[in-house]
């Protein structure tokens, strides 16, 4: 959330050798003062006005299309300050309000769809808020009560937005933050002083598709799938809504003792946080048609008739839906269900000690020790299926574990390296800790090693089969990809075939259960990332050394060499499978035939590994494997010759895993068939 400017007493910057007392981060942190009342009113007052003709234009070359575009912002406030009750009572208040309007350009650059180009409002508002109440509650004890609010709306483009995205794909983004902070600062005796302090942190977000007075006129694309034009760069609809509420309670004691040459400080640190956060992608799809242009060229090449008809121009949506179809994905399913609650919910837990020793007038040194535990974060309830035991092994398939071994040593030193005062060399080294921040990742994780049912369930176009029939060269079950080619497959026909597509997928999902017999990640044969069961938090290495020169009154000079190294930082999920490796993929693709595994009918198999020790006596296929990689199909007990095998692409689990360290083949991979 953000403070006013008017509410801000002083702030620090901090980016390498943090004090330990800052908290868990290992990149930055910002430590800010908020202004609080005294014995005398104060207070001011504020309106600042900005418009396009007291600004500079914003880019190097004006723009033909919009060579002066509107720009108008004001923005006001106010803030008062002073006793309630003097020398015992204090307030301090502040409130500003901001209110910009702004256009964006839109103009398609394919000539078809040249008229949809218009010049778009793009609005946004925001209040910020702050109260806070100073008591002196004794010579020994003073308290103090705050309250921030942060509030904004705007409707802007969603992503990385292009001229030809029109503005019934741009989202409306509501937020809203509040934090309460309450304080009680002790002095036990003249050498020791508690500082003990309590925070509530409440944020709601969220990416709203466009309502009619957000985007008014034609806005065409408004209520319909997200549609992308490939070649035309032309983008109308929407498909995605998201949201986030997260609670966090903190709780921390800081102690500061002086003992003789010794100042030392020591505390403890709480949080609590409960969150639920929800993105609604591919609903009801998310589409791609081919542009005229790509058309026109492949028309070019093809028989009479091959040749896809094209209307005369593209002036409504009936138009562009005319065009033929590439590629389609569509998502079903809820968000929870019985086996996924609505809410994570995690603790965090630190403690820390340092002390700044004067050994000598002019040398200081620093040192301390912080610890950190983040308990509930990872989905610690969800193993893996053992068929996944290539890629982590078996130990592998165990719930990411809570690493317990977060410490954080640090030191420095402060050395005044002249007699005259004026010459100070400073350095010191720490390892710092980061929370973990994953963005969806492990809600993702949580999903796909769900019991089947559970969660959202996304299938691309080739997972997709043709319901209808009639359409030349596109047969009933032709998978609805078509990337190498347009065919007679159009936009219309897939927004005709949508509802049916969408009820068969929530059909073949099934209804959420709650075992595990069977999970998502078994039906969809894909997921990611996954986390291992030995990740390790990240953290950095903070080492830095400089001198400071003092060459005239009020002018220093300043030297400083500073390394900051990060280890195990989340890459983002990898494909440890190598399902695109021209060696084939870690977990093997095969098709059955029929009556070759117990009388199944043919159908896709999945690999399920198992240790040499825990092999069935009677499997269904035992696969010998050669240099960790499986040698193709030649099985235990014997099975019909490799003639009658064929392989086939798309049978394999594409599997995203998030690791830092090597994992180790299963000796032995079983086959056994699967829907």
């Amino acid at each position: 959330m953000g403070l006013s400017q008017e509410v801000v007493q002083e702030f620090q910057l901090s980016a390498v050798n943090f004090d330990l007392a800052t908290g868990v981060t290992a990149s930055g942190a910002i430590n800010i003062v908020t202004r609080s009342g005294g014995n005398q009113y104060h207070g001011s007052g504020f309106f600042f006005f900005r418009d396009n003709n007291l600004s500079a234009y914003p880019a190097l070359r004006r723009d033909p299309l919009n060579p002066d575009p509107f720009f108008q912002r004001r923005q006001s406030g106010f803030q008062l300050g002073g006793p309630i009750r003097k020398d015992r009572l204090f307030f301090f208040a502040n409130l500003e309000r901001n209110n910009q309007r702004g256009v964006f350009t839109v103009q398609p650059l394919a000539p078809e769809f040249a008229a949809f180009g218009e010049i778009v409002p793009n609005p946004s508002r925001g209040t910020q808020l702050s109260a806070r109440i100073d008591v002196r509650i004794s010579q020994n004890n003073n308290a103090f009560l705050r309250y921030s609010h942060d509030g904004s709306d705007s409707f802007e483009p969603s992503g990385a937005a292009t001229q030809g995205t029109l503005p019934s794909t741009w989202v409306r983004r509501p937020s809203w933050a509040d934090q309460s902070a309450a304080a009680l600062t002790t002095v036990l005796r003249p050498t020791l002083v508690s500082d003990l302090r309590f925070f509530y942190y409440f944020n709601s977000s969220g990416d709203r598709a466009a309502r009619p007075e957000d985007c008014p006129g034609r806005c065409l694309g408004r209520g319909l799938p997200f549609i992308t034009v490939q070649g035309a760069d032309f983008v109308i609809g929407a498909s995605t809504t998201a949201g986030s509420v997260a609670r966090r309670y903190q709780l921390s004691e800081a102690m500061a003792w002086q003992k003789g040459s010794h100042r030392l400080r020591f505390g403890a640190d709480w949080e609590h946080t409960g969150a639920t956060s929800w993105m609604l992608s591919n609903e009801p799809a998310t589409i791609t048609l081919y542009s005229p242009a790509l058309v026109r060229q492949h028309n070019a090449q093809a028989s009479a008739a091959s040749r896809i008809p094209l209307p005369a121009s593209f002036a409504t949506v009936e138009d562009i839906l005319r065009l033929p179809l590439r590629g389609v994905t569509v998502e079903v399913g809820n968000r929870i269900g019985p086996a996924l609650p609505k809410s994570r919910i995690w603790n965090l837990w630190r403690l820390y000690w340092q002390d700044a020793w004067a050994v000598r007038p002019r040398l200081t040194l620093n040192y301390g020790l912080a610890w950190s535990y983040e308990g509930g974060n990872f989905n610690t309830g969800y193993s893996k299926p053992v068929w996944l035991a290539p890629i982590f092994g078996v130990d592998g398939l165990r719930p990411p574990r809570n690493d317990p071994n977060n410490f954080s040593p640090s030191m420095g030193f402060a050395w005044t390296a002249t007699k005259d005062h004026k010459t100070v060399v400073r350095g010191g080294a720490g390892i710092y800790y980061d929370p973990h921040v994953f963005g969806g990742g492990l809600e993702n994780e949580r999903v796909e090693l769900a019991p089947l049912g559970n969660g959202r369930f996304g299938v691309g176009g080739s997972g997709i089969l043709n319901p209808l029939t009639g359409i030349p060269g596109v047969p009933s079950g032709t998978p609805l990809d078509f990337q190498t080619a347009p065919t007679f497959f159009t936009g219309a026909h897939l927004m005709e075939a949508l509802g049916q597509i969408r009820a068969g997928l929530i059909e073949r999902r099934g209804e959420a259960r709650r075992d595990f017999s069977v999970r998502n990640i078994e039906v969809e044969k894909q997921g990611g990332p996954l986390f291992t069961h030995d990740f390790t938090t990240s953290y950095a290495l903070h080492v830095n050394l400089g001198v400071q020169r003092e060459i005239a009154p009020e002018l220093v000079v300043t030297a400083d060499f500073v390394y900051r190294r990060f280890v195990h930082v989340w890459p983002g999920p990898i494909d440890y499978n190598h399902f695109n490796s021209v060696r084939g993929p870690v977990i093997p693709r095969w098709w059955a035939p029929s009556g070759t595994i117990r009388g199944l009918p043919a159908r896709r198999v999945r690999s399920v590994p198992f240790p040499a020790s825990a092999a069935p006596a009677t499997p269904a296929c035992w696969c010998e494997p050669k240099n960790g990689w499986p040698a193709g199909p030649k099985c235990w007990p014997p099975m019909p010759s490799p003639a009658t095998w064929a392989s086939e692409a798309g049978a394999t689990p594409s599997v995203s895993t998030t690791t830092t360290g090597s994992t180790a083949s299963a000796p032995w991979i079983a086959t056994a068939a699967t829907s």
